[in-house]
């Protein structure tokens, strides 16, 4: 087959998922604590109480970012301090979104800052950083350089620098035991290309997220009663071994709500519990969306 005709094919397809996932949008999610199927509204009143709520992501779903900005408009229109802490930026870039909050960085060069950070279409995102400009929401980049965390993956946290060691617990280490043993196994499975060893994964993730939940925490400690909505990968957002759980390791206390995709357990993962989040999005239920998501 050339690759007209391939490009026409995929072309075609992508109409048709187009349409036949319109109005896929998330309407319920199930309050963890007591099981009950909620409105997205009412998860949305609940969790404004928090000063921090993690909303997880499948990075290119895009009822999740639907969803996401549901929340950060529910929050924000409910009148309180807002910022939106990102995954999707290096903590580096902290001046080109500001700068862009502010009105004072073009579209285009704008677009050329995301390419740089992250892999998946700017138009995921679109709304929440136009909501954010228009009501001058503060972005607040929360990653931390791709080739700390490889370095890690590659030859373990002796391969930190100095000072990056020095921001650490002192009995920073990763527990390679029981649940937490065969939750790494099944992540590793998707990621064996880009490192030696379980331990030294299992070491790099433990140390994404605590270098996270610092950025974070420092964004919050200063600027008292500014709340924060993060955006980040559903395993990052996870309260069990994500930057929740990091957080808790940390000097200062948050208190924080969690919300997680339905299809965190479709990956052969453990079933989600109230240790992991407060309330599990359910997903649209299109079968053809399911297909392709592989539910």
């Amino acid at each position: 087959m050339d690759d007209i005709k391939m490009r026409i094919i995929v072309t075609t397809a992508s109409i048709i998922l187009a349409g036949m996932l319109a109005g896929c949008a998330i309407t319920s999610a199930v309050r963890m604590r007591d099981q009950q199927t909620i409105p997205i509204a009412q998860m949305i009143k609940e969790v404004a109480e928090a000063p921090l709520v993690f909303v997880g992501e499948i990075h290119d779903d895009p009822t999740h970012h639907e969803l996401q900005y549901q929340v950060i408009k529910g929050i924000h229109d409910a009148g309180k301090p807002l910022a939106i802490g990102l995954e999707m930026f290096n903590a580096e870039n902290q001046p080109e979104l500001d700068a862009w909050v502010e009105d004072r960085l073009t579209p285009a060069r704008f677009a050329e800052v995301y390419a740089k950070n992250w892999k998946e279409p700017l138009s995921l995102y679109a709304d929440i950083f136009q909501y954010a400009r228009a009501n001058r929401i503060h972005l607040v980049g929360l990653n931390v350089p791709r080739e700390l965390i490889q370095g890690v993956k590659q030859n373990g946290l002796q391969a930190l620098p100095d000072e990056v060691r020095r921001k650490l617990p002192a009995d920073f280490r990763c527990d390679m035991t029981g649940e937490y043993l065969a939750f790494m196994e099944k992540v590793l499975s998707g990621h064996r290309g880009s490192m030696e060893s379980l331990s030294h994964f299992c070491e790099a993730m433990m140390l994404w997220n605590n270098l996270m939940a610092q950025n974070l925490s420092a964004y919050l400690e200063s600027h008292p009663g500014t709340s924060m909505v993060v955006l980040a990968g559903a395993g990052h957002a996870r309260k069990k071994w994500g930057i929740p759980g990091q957080l808790e390791s940390g000097q200062k206390q948050f208190t924080y709500r969690v919300i997680l995709p339905e299809l965190l357990d479709v990956a052969g993962l453990p079933r989600a519990t109230s240790a992991d989040a407060d309330y599990l999005t359910v997903e649209p239920d299109n079968p053809f969306f399911r297909f392709l998501i592989g539910y």
